[in-house]
């Protein structure tokens, strides 16, 4: 998939950037996003770094899902990574929700200007778990109207003790979707607020 974002640096030297600007030792490239991503491959759909050592992976077993592909590849790469003390990362698959399309009734809603054209109908959403958001005592977690995954979630957080000292807020981010958006998209992407002096 050829890179969108930054074109005219080449990979190395776009990790000899990060790696100054962030002060981190390890870049992992994940060359798939999730199908049907507007921003072209958001990272933060597909999966999440926990911390230092485990990372949730957003995951189906369903060969002929269309994300299918996009997880597998994540897996194969993450599995194989390992961290900046050399050590593998622990790897939680978490059930993708069930597909979801824009409706007739979604289209109604929206405010049509240059970040949206008319032919939207029953296009398909991206729609993932691990677009959340953790704090130092929450975990807000954006929830589709799919309850059997979202059991399927909670059950895979509880057995792998993920957040266990942290509330986990269910949200349901449906409409944060059709915007184009996400609840970790959201809330870490937002300006800071300039006053005069």
């Amino acid at each position: 998939m050829p890179r969108t974002r930054n074109p005219n640096l080449s990979q190395e030297q776009a990790e000899t950037y990060l790696k100054n600007y962030l002060n981190v030792l390890n870049i992992i490239w994940i060359p798939y996003g999730l199908p049907y991503d507007e921003t072209k491959g958001r990272l933060d759909n597909i999966m999440c770094l926990v911390n230092s050592t485990t990372i949730l992976l957003s995951w189906t077993e369903n060969t002929i899902d269309d994300r299918y592909l996009a997880v597998k590849n994540c897996w194969d790469i993450l599995s194989k990574a390992i961290n900046a003390h050399g050590k593998k990362y622990k790897i939680i698959k978490v059930p993708l929700p069930k597909n979801d399309i824009r409706n007739a009734d979604d289209i109604k809603m929206i405010d049509f200007n240059i970040y949206h054209n008319r032919i939207l109908k029953n296009q398909k959403l991206v729609t993932s778990y691990l677009n959340l958001y953790i704090s130092n005592k929450i975990v807000i977690i954006p929830t589709f109207d799919d309850e059997e995954s979202e059991t399927q979630l909670l059950d895979t957080l509880s057995k792998a003790n993920i957040f266990s000292n942290k509330q986990i807020i269910l949200l349901n981010a449906r409409e944060l979707i059709l915007g184009k958006s996400g609840i970790h998209s959201l809330i870490c992407h937002q300006p800071a607020l300039i006053t005069s002096t």
